[in-house]
């Protein structure tokens, strides 16, 4: 009776440290270089892919006399060494996989070239918005089927 009551402690602790491990390995997450973008900018240790004709390219560049120009603390790292140009989507498609590269772009766009095409790695995506920008609908007053809108 002894050694029976001896064994069970054990075995509840042999359980508990099992559970443990187990929920270790359910829970295990690739750890990533960076945290955000201002990482990036604040490491330069990768390359930033972005497509040069989307709004969110605005955010890293300035108008000087009708050019866009890379922010000082951009170049180098806006579309870096690494990167092709990914307004053509197969481009994107090959260097998704590269180390040292790090894409900025919309999730619908990114689900488009994971589906059509063969991507060789796994992809994580950061859990963060940057640049949200309101769409506006622009139609003529004598729209029909709108109500009148007013003017600022």
């Amino acid at each position: 009776m002894i050694i029976f009551f001896s064994l069970i402690p054990g075995y509840v602790l042999l359980s508990a440290i099992n559970a443990v491990l187990v929920a270790k390995l359910a829970i295990f997450t690739i750890e990533l270089p960076f945290k955000s973008i201002e990482d990036v900018q604040i490491q330069r240790r990768l390359s930033l892919c972005l497509r040069s004709n989307s709004f969110v390219y605005n955010n890293f560049t300035n108008l000087i006399n009708g050019d866009k120009v890379t922010m000082p603390k951009w170049k180098g790292i806006l579309n870096g060494p690494g990167c092709l140009d990914i307004n053509n989507q197969s481009n994107l498609a090959q260097i998704i996989c590269k180390k040292g590269v790090v894409i900025l772009e919309n999730r619908v766009v990114m689900a488009t070239v994971i589906q059509n095409f063969q991507i060789k790695c796994d992809i994580s995506f950061l859990n963060q918005r940057y640049f949200s920008k309101g769409n506006s609908y622009l139609v003529y007053r004598g729209f029909k089927g709108i109500e009148p809108i007013e003017t600022v």
